[in-house]
C-alpha cells in the first residue's frame, strides 16, 4: 500500500484551520522539532524518523547547509525506508486514510528537511512528496493526481 503523501508548513496550515469547517481532506503529521502549542495534538500526532531531531537549535548554525544536509540524510537512510513506511503506514490507517501532509516550520521547502526528505524519498521509493500549494480538497487531489503522472 502507497501512502499519498504532501508537504507544506505550519503557518499555512494555522491560516486554513479558521476556515475549514469541516473535517481537513488530509491528516496533518508533525516532523518537525516543535509543533504550534495552539495545536496539543500535533505533539503526538507525528513520524519521528522525519524530524531532524538533534540538527536544529543551538548547534544547527555552525553547520554549512550541506553538512547539515548529509547529516540529515543519513538519519533518513539510518532509519530506512521500511521503518519510515511503517510510521507513515500507521498514521495513514488510524486517521482514516487520508492523504498526510508532513509539516514543518519553514514556508520554503528549498530551504528545509521536508524538501530534503521528498528528495531523499523519491530517489528511495520513487514515489514523489510534493508541496502542495492549499490545504483545501481541490489542491490536495491536484498535487497528488500530477505527482503520479
Amino acid at each position: 500500500m502507497t501512502v499519498p503523501l504532501l508537504t507544506h508548513h505550519w503557518r499555512a496550515l494555522l491560516a486554513h484551520l479558521p476556515t475549514c469547517t469541516e473535517r481537513p481532506a488530509f491528516t496533518p503529521v508533525a516532523v518537525s522539532v516543535g509543533a504550534p502549542r495552539s495545536l496539543p495534538w500535533a505533539r503526538t500526532l507525528r513520524c519521528s524518523e522525519i524530524t531532524p531531531w538533534g540538527l536544529v537549535g543551538r548547534s544547527a548554525p555552525e553547520l554549512e547547509p550541506d553538512e547539515w544536509e548529509e547529516r540529515y540524510v543519513s538519519r533518513l537512510d539510518r532509519h530506512g525506508v521500511e521503518a519510515i513506511q511503517a510510521s507513515l503506514r500507521t498514521l495513514f490507517v488510524a486517521y482514516g486514510r487520508h492523504p498526510l501532509v508532513l509539516l514543518c516550520w519553514e514556508p520554503d521547502p528549498a530551504d528545509c528537511h521536508r524538501g530534503m526528505f521528498a528528495r531523499w524519498w523519491e530517489a528511495q521509493t520513487g514515489q514523489q512528496v510534493p508541496e502542495v500549494e492549499g490545504l483545501d480538497p481541490l489542491s490536495i487531489t491536484k498535487a497528488l493526481t500530477e505527482a503520479s503522472k
